[in-house]
């Protein structure tokens, strides 16, 4: 019967929603200097302008329920990144979002796309651009909005947001942007979620605890702009403990292997009693916190490398973004993962990997 009554309640709303609906954005926002390596110091303001397209979701999957019933759908941005222009210039970004309620006013998007610079460091042209080396980038962005007015057609809200542009150290220079931003948004008037009801008895489906294992790869240019690039080899274990079916804390370690460091201290360098192979590897542990989205889970970590004789490593402290996607289990046992993973120390990108991964997450019962 409760099947039958869930049924009846997701054919009901999806009959009474709308497919799709539009939204307009305005940002004004500021460029944080978060690095004392820029070779320019931003000033004014910086403006943007964007238009999202997406539709509700009905709640009737397990995790659309768990997440009361999330928006998803694409967004466009252009971005005036402020002055000095002339070094700045324009972003054009494309993102697909993901938008999240909590209580009945606030609202939390989550987006990672890419964009295009069209004014990014060159040789001869642009020289005092170190923030950004390349045309396309990633971009990363996340918003909390207020919905604080609204009338029979329309919903205002207002809120802030973080944007940050980055190629992940592919090209170089690569200090990458970051823009705070206070928004003003403007929308078709969502679907009123009297028909969605949350389901606070939901079964788990899977276990507490998982193990995982994955390795990557990843290209980064450093030190001469232009010059070749070198490879980065990820390898790291973890331990999750999901105290939901849809979040988890993860323990680990991963070691790092950088082509770039016995290449350059084999250049620089006339001490022959040091391994290079050495001064490439790093060994690091680690604690992220990930939540699942249907397919799709986003992790964010923070780890600490241990060994310090090493070549070109940076900070010790180090963050990284890994954004997942969960191919088909194998054996109702092993759940293989595809990813992108951006790793940055204080705010710097060190770089950006693609991984692929295995991990080891018994299934209590079947998911829709």
């Amino acid at each position: 019967m409760k099947s039958i009554a869930l049924f009846l309640m997701c054919t009901q709303f999806l009959v009474a929603q709308k497919k799709h609906f539009h939204a307009i954005e305005y940002n004004l926002s500021f460029l944080q200097k978060h690095s004392p390596r820029m070779n320019f110091d931003p000033e004014g303001l910086s403006h943007g302008i964007e238009y999202r397209f997406f539709k509700q979701s009905s709640g009737c999957k397990h995790w659309e329920n768990y997440y009361n019933a999330p928006r998803i759908g694409f967004l466009a941005k252009f971005l005036y990144l402020g002055n000095p222009n002339q070094i700045l210039g324009h972003a054009f970004s494309v993102y697909p979002f993901l938008e999240m309620d909590f209580g009945k006013r606030f609202h939390l998007l989550l987006s990672d796309g890419i964009a295009y610079f069209d004014s990014p460091f060159h040789i001869k042209k642009n020289p005092k651009q170190n923030a950004i080396g390349s045309h396309w980038n990633r971009s990363i962005c996340i918003k909390g909005q207020w919905r604080i007015y609204r009338n029979r057609y329309f919903d205002f809200f207002s809120g802030i947001g973080f944007t940050h542009y980055s190629n992940g150290a592919y090209d170089s220079p690569n200090l990458g942007l970051n823009y705070p931003s206070l928004d003003f948004h403007l929308r078709q008037k969502s679907v009123e979620l009297n028909p969605f009801v949350k389901n606070k008895n939901a079964a788990r489906i899977y276990s507490k605890w998982s193990t995982s294992l994955r390795t990557g790869l990843a290209l980064k240019e450093l030190k001469t702009t232009g010059g070749p690039k070198f490879f980065v080899y990820t390898l790291s274990v973890d331990a999750g403990y999901h105290y939901s079916d849809y979040k988890a804390i993860q323990f680990g370690a991963e070691s790092e292997y950088h082509a770039v460091s016995p290449y350059f201290y084999e250049h620089t360098s006339a001490v022959e009693k040091v391994n290079p192979f050495q001064l490439a590897l790093r060994y690091q542990l680690f604690v992220a916190h990930e939540w699942l989205l249907g397919k799709t889970s986003v992790s964010l970590s923070a780890g600490y490398r241990l060994n310090k004789d090493i070549l070109l490593g940076g900070y010790s402290f180090y963050n990284k973004l890994n954004v997942s996607y969960h191919l088909p289990r194998l054996f109702r046992v092993v759940d293989p993962i595809v990813g992108i993973s951006l790793k940055a120390n204080f705010g710097v990108a060190d770089h950006m990997a693609l991984y692929f991964g295995l991990r080891w997450h018994k299934l209590k019962s079947s998911s829709n």
